[in-house]
């Protein structure tokens, strides 16, 4: 069997629309829907940059738009890549960073129901026709408020190479609706024997099943509104 080095993650070929399902392109440039990188090959573009010890080699596996935004990846006895992969990180998960002023009562939660709590009053409803950015009413009822904070959802994604070429040709998701108020990022994720996962994705900790059941283990942690992406990594 080969050995691949992990995902190099850049835009690369198409791939038929029924081999993935993947969002469509992104119209514009902003947290939510990040500039579309129109370049050509750009992972071989970007394996130019790179410092190869002698003797070993490097190759693109996987990319867009089999997978974005990956944080954490796991693989499994099959050669398959189980990935944690975000689309709530600075848009549906708020960063300590830009809100100074919360830093004192914030340090102060310590359950999952006060961090709750803590959100819902500091999003409460306000027009969206009075903000700057009316892509922020997230859920499209015409106000921006706490709810919108609850629609986009975490993912983990199947990503694999059915045909043994050397390089992934199909993705899917194996679990999501990671996506209530209090929900951070998904920040790991171990692949296990049976084709499941556990996952971490702030508060919980959780065993998905190969059909993609979910059975939460634990809960409770990450209570504090922290640095983004400085969650659960496991």
């Amino acid at each position: 069997m080969r050995h691949f080095l992990p995902l190099l993650l850049s835009t690369v070929i198409a791939i038929s629309a029924d081999e993935v399902d993947t969002p469509t392109a992104p119209k514009k440039n902003d947290d939510r829907n990040p500039k579309a990188n129109a370049a050509k090959d750009t992972a071989e573009n970007a394996m130019k940059n790179f410092a190869v010890a002698p003797g070993l080699r490097v190759d693109v596996w996987a990319a867009e738009p089999l997978l974005e935004n990956p944080i954490a990846f796991s693989f499994d006895a099959q050669g398959r890549a189980f990935v944690a992969v975000t689309q709530r990180r600075r848009t549906s998960v708020p960063d300590v960073r830009k809100y100074e002023s919360w830093q004192i009562e914030n340090l102060s939660l310590r359950t999952v129901d006060e961090r709750i709590a803590f959100l819902k009053a500091k999003m409460p409803e306000s027009p969206a026709k009075n903000l700057k950015k009316p892509a922020e009413d997230i859920n499209k009822d015409g106000q921006v408020d706490w709810r919108d904070w609850a629609v986009e959802s975490e993912e983990i994604r199947i990503v694999e190479d059915s045909t043994g070429s050397g390089r992934a040709d199909k993705s899917r998701v194996l679990a999501g609706g990671f996506n209530n108020l209090e929900t951070g990022l998904g920040a790991g994720v171990l692949a296990m024997p049976d084709g499941g996962a556990v996952y971490t994705c702030v508060p919980d900790l959780w065993r998905i099943a190969p059909d993609g059941t979910k059975t939460k283990l634990a809960t409770g942690f990450g209570v504090h509104v922290a640095f983004g992406g400085h969650d659960m990594q496991a």
